[in-house]
């Protein structure tokens, strides 16, 4: 059986009255009163307290105080309570007198001597200041009772508040990515209409196999860029096929090798990332290089993280990293998928350039 929050509601109303019914009874002999008019008295307790109470989270319902400021609860909150046990102590009084009407009805000699009782009662010193704490009790328990609901609701709230909070940011993330994604696709397809472009002035036959399979990479990339994360494995095909255009345009100044460990291919990472990569070591790393020379791509599974390297011929420039539109997008896609789970590092080495994307095995937003 689920417990629904009416469920829950009812229960704390009857086990938190009933309890502080009980430790009243408990403390009956400090009352100095006749055991079966008292043990009716709580009875009534019981009910005025629930009946109060439930119509004072009827009036805050209704009155919308869950949505004032704690600055005006402050003030609100104990008058309120206060009207409550007013309102308590009037229904324990007409309790009381129907009580007695049927007393009266069923058993005058009874009532005689109820009233006897509680006419000695009234005479004794501390009955006044005994009846002063009860009802000072009762207040307590009012006031208890509302700072439970209040904070319970305040906590609610907030809980209610930072899920559309998250949602909204998973929103404006989901947007972003889609953006990002959206910008790579002309972005490639520049860099690839200017290989072939140069290709159709050395060989028209190579520039119309490199059309080819442009428009076959285009397909597959646009069907990748519609999804969340693709597996490495599809990644590399499309790869391959953007170096294969490339090297009919750099022809043998362009050598690419792939080290890539078996158990990295089925690892999802957000689509079109190390195609981003390949097209930055070409543009930046071969294409200014005389004689050519060599993209390395590389993976494995490292501290249960995919490790994904591309190293190529080159000289590492700041500049081109700060101006250049392929990096920014890996990182900031990065970063919205991944948060601080993921990294990327790009740095010089002897006559290289290394670029290392280290992600989670199992993709999810931050």
């Amino acid at each position: 059986m689920v417990i629904t929050k009416t469920h829950l509601y009812w229960l704390l109303q009857l086990g938190g009255w009933s309890l502080y019914c009980l430790l009243t009874y408990l403390s009956a002999p400090l009352f100095n009163m006749d055991l079966p008019y008292f043990e009716v008295m709580i009875v009534m307790s019981l009910f005025n307290g629930i009946i109060i109470t439930h119509i004072f989270r009827l009036i805050i319902k209704r009155s919308e105080w869950i949505k004032l400021k704690l600055s005006q609860l402050i003030w609100y909150l104990p008058l309120a309570t206060l009207g409550m046990l007013f309102s308590y102590a009037a229904i324990q009084t007409l309790l009381g007198i129907i009580y007695v009407l049927f007393i009266m009805i069923a058993d005058p000699e009874a009532l005689r001597m109820m009233i006897e009782q509680q006419g000695l009662n009234a005479l004794s010193e501390n009955y006044w200041g005994i009846m002063f704490l009860s009802y000072l009790n009762v207040y307590a328990m009012l006031l208890i009772w509302t700072l439970g609901y209040f904070i319970y609701h305040y906590f609610e709230n907030l809980q209610r508040e930072k899920i559309k909070h998250l949602a909204y940011e998973n929103k404006l993330r989901e947007a972003e990515l889609n953006n990002l994604k959206a910008q790579i696709n002309p972005h490639f397809l520049f860099n690839s209409l200017n290989s072939i472009r140069a290709l159709t002035h050395i060989d028209a036959e190579e520039a119309s196999t490199a059309i080819s399979k442009l428009s076959d990479l285009m397909r597959a990339s646009l069907n990748a860029s519609e999804t969340r994360a693709i597996s490495l494995r599809d990644e590399l095909i499309m790869v391959g096929d953007y170096l294969d255009i490339e090297k009919i345009r750099f022809e043998e100044r362009l050598n690419v090798q792939m080290e890539i460990s078996e158990n990295s291919k089925s690892v999802m990472l957000p689509p079109l990332i190390l195609q981003t990569l390949a097209e930055n070591a070409v543009k930046h790393g071969i294409s200014k290089l005389k004689d050519g020379g060599l993209i390395n791509i590389s993976s494995n599974i490292e501290e249960n993280k995919l490790l994904i390297t591309v190293v190529n011929s080159g000289v590492y420039s700041v500049d081109a990293e700060k101006t250049g539109y392929g990096i920014s997008n890996v990182k900031r896609r990065l970063r919205l998928m991944y948060g601080e789970s993921a990294s990327f590092d790009i740095k010089p080495g002897n006559g290289i350039v290394i670029a290392a994307i280290k992600v989670p095995l199992e993709i999810k937003l931050n």
